[in-house]
């Protein structure tokens, strides 16, 4: 598609994040930069709303110059009866987390996955074949277990949620769309339980709001766990930086330590490429990368 095209149709409207309670966001932060570096005009909004308005947003997306959203908690499920069709990225994961509108058809994709793949990628040699506990059931645990198990090549993935059924139903899931694979579930138990999963992982995946902005100030892990010097720990929460997690996991005996900023960045400029079918420029996703202290 020639440049001028391009620039014609994507270089003016509204993109933006819709969830709940999500003035934490950086998202908007992500787009700013992008849009200042090409010399657009568009706007990246946040759409804060209830369960009830959802629909509404997304029938008035259909006429209204909104080319793309990108969708976060607590809407990654709930939206996907909203729309049109579903890219396969989005049906294998159960999940949407951006939508694209084509010519006025509302289109769900999953750029979760390819996000936690690419924040991975610099432990990727230390996965294959290993062990993984994730913390959380929802939309971004979902993408997580098929981005370890159909991706990186992990052994098991173990799901601790709070809800027993909760974490059954994603197992589930996960078992439906992928080769088979060692899957175990987990409730949220006493330290004493929890603690020998721990001490044996080599991964440990925060997927829960816990730690997020204004969100619960709540433990993920057990007072006190003992973890392995060589585990992982993987935060999708990205701020405050350091995450709560982050800490907690440090504290454990963790010494590599990845948070959400990298898998963020990724996800969005895979968003972005489905939106105007470009790429960041390299220059500002290096200098995204680099941002120690986050707005």
């Amino acid at each position: 598609m020639p440049r001028a095209t391009v620039q014609s149709r994507y270089s003016t409207g509204v993109y933006g994040v819709v969830g709940r309670e999500i003035g934490y966001s950086l998202s908007p932060y992500i787009f700013e930069q992008v849009f200042k570096s090409l010399g657009w005009r568009a706007d990246y909004a946040r759409f804060d709303i209830e369960k009830r308005e959802l629909r509404l947003l997304l029938d008035s997306m259909r006429t209204a110059p909104i080319r793309g959203l990108s969708v976060t908690k607590p809407y990654k499920e709930l939206i996907i009866s909203h729309l049109d069709r579903l890219d396969e990225s989005a049906n294998v994961v159960g999940a949407v987390n951006t939508v694209a509108n084509i010519r006025g058809r509302l289109v769900g994709y999953n750029t979760d996955v390819s996000g936690v793949v690419a924040a991975l990628k610099p432990v990727r040699s230390r996965l294959r074949g290993a062990n993984a506990i994730i913390f959380g059931a929802g939309g971004g645990a979902r993408a997580v277990g098929f981005a370890l198990l159909n991706h990186l090549g992990m052994a098991s993935v173990t799901i601790a949620a709070r809800r027993q059924s909760q974490a059954t139903r994603l197992i589930h899931g996960l078992q439906d769309r992928m080769p088979p694979a060692q899957l175990a579930s987990a409730a949220f138990r006493p330290a004493t339980d929890l603690n020998y999963s721990l001490s044996h992982a080599d991964l440990i995946v925060n997927a829960t709001p816990i730690g997020t902005q204004g969100k619960s100030r709540d433990l993920v892990l057990p007072a006190g766990v003992k973890m392995r010097p060589t585990a992982i720990a993987f935060d999708l929460v990205y701020r405050p930086r350091p995450t709560q997690f982050s800490m907690e996991a440090r504290r454990g005996g963790c010494r590599t330590i990845i948070d959400g900023w990298p898998m963020l960045v990724a996800q969005a400029e895979a968003a972005f490429q489905l939106w105007t079918g470009r790429k960041f420029l390299t220059s500002v996703r290096l200098s995204l990368l680099s941002h120690r202290q986050l707005p």
